[in-house]
């Protein structure tokens, strides 16, 4: 990384589109959305044929989501054959991951393994793909934790292969996103980004398409890259 990174401390990265939307409102009922208005967990998740969210009014904005709910959102991401489900069940997720409660729910309830799963070539259609990045990447926001254990399901390197030119441009931009915050203050990470080759995908990213949003994420993951890892500001 170029030298004028040192000195630099780490940087938030933002939340994704999916988790976003949700945060911005906590009192709209918009059930055409796959994900909840109001971080919190719905009370029934698919269901039923139609596949309809019943999303109770919560006083707080970010209420935990109970474990059960959650291993109903995982079952739906590794036994479901539709990928609507499955992409509706990592909106969701990634909804969750707005809120630090959730974020570690989630982890606790054994959802970091299976969406990592998801990511290898021919797991899931492109499209949920992206879905599922995005619930990653939302999950490992400002969480050591989470950022451990999607590095230890090995989904370092199967985020850093969708930075790669034959890769839909907006799963790019969302593994962007993810490794700008599997970065953040985690030095093993920083070490698997390095070794996975990470650094120059997302170098190769930001020269490609230098006024887009995959950049702006690209220089946010090479800044947190490069921050107290001498190694990665070579």
């Amino acid at each position: 990384l170029h030298s004028g990174a040192a000195g630099l401390g780490c940087m938030a990265a933002p939340l994704p589109r999916e988790s976003r939307r949700v945060s911005r409102s906590t009192t709209r009922q918009d059930v055409s959305t796959p994900t909840p208005p109001n971080h919190g967990c719905s009370s029934h998740i698919f269901t039923n044929p139609m596949h309809t969210f019943t999303t109770p009014k919560d006083k707080e904005s970010n209420i935990a989501c109970d474990a059960a709910a959650i291993a109903q959102l995982i079952a739906h991401l590794t036994r479901h054959d539709s990928s609507d489900d499955a992409k509706r069940a990592a909106d969701q997720l990634a909804a969750l991951g707005a809120g630090a409660a959730n974020r570690d729910a989630v982890r606790e309830g054994g959802g970091i393994p299976p969406l990592v799963s998801m990511l290898d070539v021919g797991a899931a259609p492109a499209a949920t793909q992206h879905h599922i990045v995005g619930a990653l990447w939302s999950l490992a926001a400002n969480n050591t934790a989470n950022q451990d254990a999607i590095r230890e399901a090995k989904g370092v390197s199967r985020l850093v292969a969708f930075l790669r030119k034959d890769q839909p441009a907006e799963v790019a931009h969302h593994a962007a996103g993810a490794l700008w915050s599997l970065a953040a203050n985690n030095t093993a990470n920083q070490d698997a980004i390095r070794e996975a080759d990470g650094i120059a995908l997302l170098v190769g990213l930001l020269r490609a398409h230098p006024t887009s949003e995959a950049a702006r994420h690209a220089a946010g993951a090479l800044r947190n890259l490069a921050a107290d890892n001498p190694t990665n500001k070579r």
